[in-house]
């Protein structure tokens, strides 16, 4: 825990620092000393040599995946949320008739919201596959 480190602590990554509300993630380019003040100095430190891996990589892997899921997850429901508040028709917001989802370049589903109903979710993943098959600038979104 980070409350839990001496000032002048050397923190070599891959390694997380918890808190209670939130958590550092030094990866394994990088170094962290705890200064006086109590604030984190995050640096770049040596590259590692070829032949010598860090201990943890796959562990960093995992935690950067699940973070980029919980982004991508976070984004997605805030779309239907303010689907949901801004809607005219007193249908969609009691009945929760919205779909969200965000796509990658190829028309493949990454992640869909919670709130709505899978049919339209099923129905955007045709409609933007066959929004890419019309060719259809979408890489700045619609």
């Amino acid at each position: 825990w980070r409350e839990a480190l001496p000032v002048g602590a050397l923190i070599e990554g891959p390694a997380v620092v918890a808190e209670a509300y939130t958590s550092t993630m030094v990866t394994a380019a990088f170094q962290c000393r705890v200064l006086e003040t109590g604030f984190l100095d995050i640096s770049r430190r040596e590259l590692l040599s070829p032949g010598r891996t860090p201990g943890c990589v796959e562990c960093v892997r995992g935690i950067s995946q699940q973070l980029v899921w919980s982004r991508l997850r976070a984004m997605v429901e805030e779309q239907a949320q303010t689907l949901l508040r801004t809607a005219f028709s007193p249908v969609i917001r009691e009945a929760g008739a919205v779909g969200c989802g965000i796509f990658d370049g190829h028309g493949r589903l990454l992640a869909a919201s919670d709130a709505g109903t899978p049919g339209l979710v099923g129905a955007l993943h045709g409609m933007v596959g066959r929004f890419l098959e019309e060719g259809v600038d979408v890489t700045n979104g619609c």
